[in-house]
């Protein structure tokens, strides 16, 4: 499910995938897809497409030429005027972040079949930030924009953990360092950059950690936009592998210390001098029975504050102790009773 979009669509919407191998043919029918939608998350047919040549390059091998070749032998059925196969004239502005669900229905329809190729859920969107503004220099009027896509975590795998803090899917954006977005935007100051702690789906491979982030806005009348999606439904593990954690966006005001959490899909909120925005990017799912991940990989996360002390006794059944909060070690009695 996509989120929704915004206060006309404030409902889930559905992308349903059904694979069928026969032979050598392979169809990938999306009858039952959410109708198109008035609001610009709408898939056009070819980014469809690209989706589906992503999957099977990820999927079957990575090395495979970048050709129609790849969809040769793949029919694919999308009825008119679903969210995946839209009428002309349709909004489409924000079309990434529906269509970086393809991906995740696919991965889930196969993983029957490919257990070891099909990752958990990753983040699954492409988590945006914009700040509009007005400055004075030199007498003049000057206006900026600041444009930020914030990363999250990637399904973990059979063989591996998820990677933290990446793009997924079809987003590619390069990590933006505090210092970077500083330099060019003085009207911004970054107050928290890191990987959130347990975001990660347990697992015997954990999922991949999302991001939280920090902005201060250092004048008035500031306008911020936030999009993003997978705030409403977690990434889910496979195998026996726990969901990642969601997404969300806060407001923290400057007043009085409140804070407010802020639709998946918020625009033009007006910002004052000491405003904070809060970025929490979603996280991916886990692979495997949480209780067989070794020990050591498990007071390894704790260690470098990937998980804490709570959700390794919680969730992997691993005690650890720590004096100091800087030397940890596992209660192995205790782990091997949980386990």
């Amino acid at each position: 499910y996509v989120d929704g979009c915004g206060t006309l669509y404030p409902d889930p919407i559905n992308i349903n995938v059904r694979v069928t191998v026969s032979g050598e043919k392979m169809t990938i029918d999306f009858t039952g897809t959410h109708p198109q939608v008035n609001a610009p998350i709408n898939i056009p047919y070819p980014a469809m497409l690209a989706s589906v040549l992503f999957c099977m390059k990820a999927l079957i091998d990575p090395a495979l030429p970048t050709n129609w070749g790849i969809l040769r032998p793949i029919e694919i059925v999308a009825p008119k005027g679903i969210i995946v196969n839209p009428n002309e004239p349709c909004a489409v502005g924000l079309t990434i972040d529906a269509n970086q669900r393809v991906p995740d229905a696919i991965f889930g329809a196969l993983n029957p079949v490919l257990p070891k190729r099909a990752l958990a859920a990753s983040n699954g969107a492409c988590t945006t930030c914009v700040f509009f503004g007005q400055t004075t220099s030199n007498g003049a009027d000057q206006y900026f924009i600041c444009h930020e896509s914030i990363a999250g975590g990637a399904g973990a795998s059979h063989y591996n953990d998820g990677l933290s803090g990446v793009q997924v899917y079809l987003t590619n954006t390069s990590n933006m360092p505090i210092e970077a977005t500083e330099m060019e935007f003085t009207k911004i100051l970054a107050r928290k950059y890191e990987l959130k702690k347990d975001t990660g789906g347990a697992g015997e491979m954990r999922g991949g950690l999302g991001i939280e982030r920090e902005l201060e806005i250092m004048q008035d009348d500031v306008l911020y936009t936030g999009l993003g999606d997978r705030h409403k439904f977690h990434p889910w593990g496979l195998a026996g592998g726990k969901e990642g954690a969601s997404g969300a966006f806060y407001h923290v005001a400057v007043a009085d210390g409140s804070v407010t959490r802020m639709g998946h899909k918020t625009t033009s909120r007006p910002m004052k001098k000491g405003d904070i925005i809060r970025v929490v990017t979603p996280g991916a799912g886990g692979y495997g029975d949480p209780k067989k991940r070794p020990v050591e990989k498990v007071l390894k996360d704790v260690i470098e504050q990937k998980v804490s002390i709570e959700a390794a006794k919680s969730e992997y059944g691993v005690v650890i102790t720590t004096a100091d909060g800087i030397h940890y070690e596992v209660d192995e009695t205790a782990t091997a009773a949980l386990r």
